[in-house]
């Protein structure tokens, strides 16, 4: 028979209130390795994507692109998630994968064609001071400038989740997402190639914005943005319409107040 107090113990956890919300899902081995100073945070989960008919089509996305370029890794059988993290001004990729088989460390030969290759607290980085990668263990690697993979390998033991400042923002973005992105708010200095141009100018007009993004027979993205003002938000809601007329795309831009929100649906 319950005794009563182990009754009150049960009815107690059972009013114990909702569970906390969902986060989008961001890799464990992948999680601790932010560094705190990020304010644009973006992931691909390339286990789910590699499934899809139109993989060899999204895996042209450049950030996976130049991971695949740079580490040689199949993303179709050994790549499982990527993250890209900036401050604005420098950008790190952090992958994790089958690098090498669990018992043996990645044979850092295999990626001569990406430059020198030199060491630092016990960790094997190969290419230069401008553009290098360094494994964290045979299953997490990292690119990017050499001083930042350094900043990166020394502040490891005081980092252990992703940053507190993205803590609200991923929690607006579905667990299931495949291509996922955050920003926090901040300057941002980073060079947008091509089409992209226009989003220094687009994170101008933002205070902290998301988007996620899932393929079945086309691409389907949503992104919520808020403005410092609503006159900025009027602003931003334009800027997206003419951008969407430019590019021929099938979309709504919806405007509350300082909140503006974009959804696509783009086939393949």
């Amino acid at each position: 028979m319950f005794s009563a107090g182990l009754w009150l113990v049960l009815m107690l956890s059972g009013c114990s209130g909702p569970p906390p919300p969902q986060r989008v899902f961001v890799d464990p081995g992948l999680a601790p390795l932010i560094p705190p100073d990020t304010i644009l945070l973006a992931g691909v989960r390339v286990d789910l994507l590699a499934k899809h008919p139109a993989f060899p089509l999204l895996a042209k996305q450049r950030a996976l692109q130049r991971f695949v370029e740079i580490t040689g890794v199949n993303p179709s059988k050994d790549l499982w998630q990527v993250l890209v993290a900036s401050n604005g001004r420098d950008v790190l990729l952090l992958g994790r994968g089958k690098f090498a088989n669990e018992l043996m460390a990645p044979d850092v030969k295999r990626y001569g064609n990406a430059g020198g290759r030199f060491d630092y607290n016990g960790l094997s980085m190969v290419g230069s001071e401008q553009d290098a990668m360094v494994f964290i263990n045979s299953s997490t690697t990292a690119i990017g400038p050499a001083a930042v993979l350094r900043s990166l390998v020394d502040a490891r033991a005081q980092m252990h989740d992703v940053p507190a400042r993205f803590a609200p923002l991923l929690t607006e973005i579905p667990l299931e997402s495949q291509v996922w992105g955050a920003y926090a708010g901040g300057p941002v200095e980073l060079e947008f190639p091509g089409n992209f141009a226009n989003l220094r100018r687009i994170f101008g007009m933002l205070q902290s914005a998301t988007f996620y993004a899932n393929a079945d027979t086309g691409l389907h993205l949503v992104s919520n943005g808020t403005s410092p003002s609503d006159a900025q938000a009027q602003e931003l809601h334009d800027t997206l319409q003419g951008l969407l007329a430019l590019a021929q795309m099938k979309g709504d831009v919806a405007r509350e107040g300082p909140r503006v929100k974009l959804k696509i649906d783009a086939g393949f």
